[in-house]
């Protein structure tokens, strides 16, 4: 609520500490309860060494603008987020013994069954780190940029917008777009640069046979060599890449995800030493240049000179697939359920046991093709989306997971088929994982082919799941 909520309505100091306070207060009993589930340790030193390590770090990020640039990637790899190196957010520090009051308020009352314990991993833990990864986008250079020719020089219109009716900052270039130099701002619109001369298709002065032309609606460039009677593409950013650099939230600030706007608009062309130049508006993507030897290349714009450094990195591993780590986990459950299901039929081979069992496993897929085509359909990864995820997700494999007990004289499942059901949830999470991992690096490129596969490879898991168990699980005499 404070950092998608308050800090834009009310963006300033109080809304800034108030979520060093939350943070303080909330993550130390998110480390107590992994360091609980790792240790089977509970008590006040746990909860001591939470406190503690929680306010290290906090001291270290926020007196080290390396470690915070550390933190922003680690954090980011779920949920596009910024942690800012800050000396004066020490002063939050007390909000810990809010944290420890809570544990000495709460302490009397903790239960230590099998199911309570169940109950806290499932649904504390995808919150609580759904929560702490909500922070504030990260501010990233983004820009509507308007491309023309002026008095003989090529003038760009950066717009910080998502449309060009807010006011923008105006470079021109008089070198093909060398340098630049940054002239008088507050341009509404480019309709009010008088003598600005905006196309969408041009050709080279010293060879009319080469054109090039925007593609409307798309981030495309195409070329013709005949004058235009011929077209072919000349530069393109794939749906793959477009989407990738909607998901990882690299255009952040004031501007939401699903309003980014990536469509070539317009384009001038320029003969040079050895060829010739052209330069493209792609809208929030900045600028697309083609250099004299032909090279095409993305140029971020910041108010500042061009440069390919500033351009939204097109690939980055593991990030923009917050959701896919929810699927991931829940692919590693129901490959449990999987497992268990086939030892429990195969233990008691009859009709009550078999439909009971599929229909749990039955359930448990669905889930995981319902969260498959939200992720797909519904629209980029939030924060708020994760966390509401996360929560129904635990809630559903919770209850897939709670079974009657065992009927007396049935066999118990032995640490054999146990570390069985762990390997194979481990696997088939990493399996279903692996294409989404790859998209992040455009291996494959596109989110759907991602998707086919990894569900190939989530039946593959569940499969080998299955079959193991029935291998280990020895029928009821």
């Amino acid at each position: 609520m404070n950092d998608h909520v308050l800090k834009e309505a009310l963006p300033g100091l109080l809304t800034g500490k108030l979520s060093d306070v939350a943070g303080l207060v909330a993550v130390p009993p998110l480390l107590a309860l992994l360091f609980e589930s790792v240790g089977r340790r509970s008590g006040d030193r746990i909860a001591a060494a939470a406190l503690l390590a929680t306010g290290v770090g906090f001291v270290v990020v926020k007196s080290s603008a390396s470690a915070a640039a550390a933190a922003s990637g680690m954090w980011s790899w779920m949920l596009p987020s910024r942690v800012v190196a800050d000396p004066w957010d020490l002063l939050a520090l007390p909000a810990l013994g809010v944290s420890w009051w809570v544990w000495t308020r709460t302490r009397p009352a903790r239960t230590r069954g099998r199911l309570v314990a169940r109950i806290r991993v499932l649904v504390a833990v995808p919150l609580v780190v759904s929560a702490t990864v909500a922070t504030a986008y990260p501010w990233h250079p983004y820009s509507d940029a308007v491309v023309g020719t002026k008095d003989g020089a090529v003038v760009v219109l950066e717009f910080g917008g998502a449309t060009t009716t807010s006011e923008g900052t105006v470079l021109s270039s008089r070198d093909e777009g060398a340098t630049w130099q940054e002239g008088p701002g507050g341009v509404p619109s480019a309709s009010a640069v008088p003598g600005l001369v905006v196309r969408t298709q041009a050709c080279v002065p010293t060879d009319p046979g080469r054109c090039y032309r925007v593609v409307t609606g798309r981030p495309l460039v195409e070329q013709s060599d005949d004058g235009g009677r011929s077209w072919s593409t000349a530069w393109a950013l794939s749906p793959g890449r477009e989407r990738y650099l909607r998901r990882t939230g690299d255009f952040g600030g004031p501007v939401a995800a699903g309003t980014l706007s990536f469509a070539s608009t317009s384009l001038v062309v320029l003969p040079a030493s050895g060829g010739h130049v052209v330069l493209v508006a792609d809208q929030n993507d900045g600028l697309v240049v083609r250099d004299a030897s032909g090279h095409w290349a993305r140029r971020g714009l910041a108010q500042a000179d061009p440069d390919p450094s500033r351009a939204a990195p097109l690939t980055g591993f593991g990030k923009g697939i917050a959701t896919r780590y929810l699927f991931a986990l829940g692919a590693g459950w129901l490959a449990v359920l999987v497992g268990l299901a086939a030892s429990r039929v195969r233990r008691q081979a009859s009709r009550a046991v078999l439909a009971a069992q599929g229909l749990r496993v039955t359930l448990g897929l669905a889930w995981l093709v319902v969260l498959d085509v939200f992720d797909r359909v519904g629209g980029e990864p939030s924060a708020m989306r994760v966390v509401v995820l996360a929560a129904v997700g635990a809630v559903v494999l919770l209850g897939l997971s709670i079974t009657r007990r065992r009927p007396a004289g049935s066999p118990a499942d032995g640490p054999a088929l146990r570390r069985t059901l762990a390997g194979a949830a481990l696997g088939t999470g990493l399996l279903t994982l692996l294409p989404f991992l790859g998209w992040t690096v455009a291996r494959p490129d596109s989110y759907t082919v991602a998707s086919v596969l990894s569900f190939l490879l989530l039946l593959a898991g569940l499969a080998c799941s299955g079959a193991l168990a029935w291998r280990l699980a020895a029928p009821d005499e």
